[in-house]
């Protein structure tokens, strides 16, 4: 009996597919097991604003996860980042097994995302930009003859790195009317001679969805690929990382979502020694 190699590789690669949605499937129930405030989200949960920040906003109320919740959520996080690791060391077996990657990659994404969400939960270090009067933001930008972006400055902690963003609600050079697009930037902040240089943490950044969905928009930048923005910087600024479609303008208006709240906008800013995204 001859067996084609072509067949075993086809089987090879079907019981990893469903190795990959069992390990998703296992990993959702046990979110929905270990997370008590999952339903409340990031919804409930006061995060320190950006150190220029001195408003106040009741839809985040003084609220701080317990030590029972907390010691869950790291328990959370650490079965979420082993699982992770274990799929992303699958990712060349997949590809070589000429296995769908697009059904690889949304499983991951979904570890991704739940892990970002607990990190948010937890740690402390999240800041949170209040962009008001989003809705005459928009309808400036609109008549403006060039694009003007709206931007704010802070540390990552007391007598750290400073940093900008700057927000181009209309979109920014390849992105113009279709994408919100934002940059970060470092700037020479009085105690860069102390610091350890260059700049090599992950910056998750975070587009907050307040409807039912939760849709949060994630985007994560990684300092090596972008070594020259995270050097020490020479001039007051150094060059800026874009994010040139960081979220469509589509789903920023869209009824199924709610991105717009109470005419703001919510982007959170995380500085994490390790994200797996």
């Amino acid at each position: 009996m001859r067996i084609l190699r072509e067949s075993i590789q086809d089987h090879i690669a079907s019981s990893l597919i469903e190795h990959i949605v069992l390990l998703a499937d296992g990993v959702s129930s046990f979110i929905n097991q270990s997370m008590s405030i999952a339903d409340q989200a990031l919804s409930t949960i006061s995060l320190p604003k950006l150190s220029i920040e001195k408003t106040n906003n009741n839809f985040f109320e003084n609220k701080f996860l317990d030590e029972d919740q907390i010691s869950e959520q790291i328990r959370l996080q650490k079965y979420l980042r082993s699982q992770i690791k274990q799929l992303i060391k699958e990712e060349q077996y997949i590809i070589n097994s000429d296995v769908n990657v697009k059904l690889y990659k949304n499983e991951l994404y979904k570890l991704q995302q739940q892990y970002a969400i607990s990190r948010f939960l937890t740690n402390k270090e999240t800041y949170l930009w209040h962009i008001n009067n989003v809705q005459e933001i928009f309808q400036n930008s609109k008549q403006a003859t060039q694009s003007n972006g709206i931007s704010t400055s802070f540390y990552t902690y007391r007598g750290g790195y400073k940093m900008s963003l700057k927000l181009y609600v209309n979109g920014h050079i390849t992105a113009p009317d279709t994408y919100l697009s934002l940059h970060l930037t470092i700037l020479r902040g009085p105690c860069d001679s102390y610091l350890n240089w260059p700049f090599d943490n992950p910056i998750l950044i975070c587009l907050y969805d307040t409807s039912a969905k939760q849709e949060h928009i994630f985007h994560t930048i990684k300092p090596e690929k972008y070594s020259e923005c995270f050097q020490q910087p020479k001039m007051n600024e150094n060059p800026s990382v874009q994010i040139l479609e960081f979220c469509p303008l589509s789903m920023i208006f869209s009824k199924d979502y709610d991105y717009i709240h109470q005419n703001k906008l919510i982007i959170k800013i995380l500085i994490d020694s390790w994200i797996p995204i």
